[in-house]
């Protein structure tokens, strides 16, 4: 759903949640892959940026737990 309205991200947090989320002219899918220096690594379903300027200034990253069966083995989160 971020994927085909990334400011779906910012209406959710001001709205419900009631989060002040700062002013933004664009919403931006970004990246979901999160690496580090050390080894671990994270994904993100959806990276979602508020831009202002042409600049970033806010960023809202979603990760959704999921489990799916694999064959032969027991149930694991994606």
């Amino acid at each position: 759903m971020f994927r085909d309205r990334p400011a779906l991200a910012a209406d959710l947090l001001a709205g419900p949640l009631g989060i002040e989320v700062p002013e933004f002219d664009k919403a931006r899918l970004s990246t979901g892959e999160l690496t580090d220096v050390a080894p671990t690594e994270y994904r993100a379903d959806a990276v979602v940026t508020l831009n202002a300027a042409n600049r970033a200034g806010f960023a809202l990253i979603w990760y959704s737990r999921c489990c799916r069966r694999r064959p032969g083995s027991g149930w694991r989160s994606s």
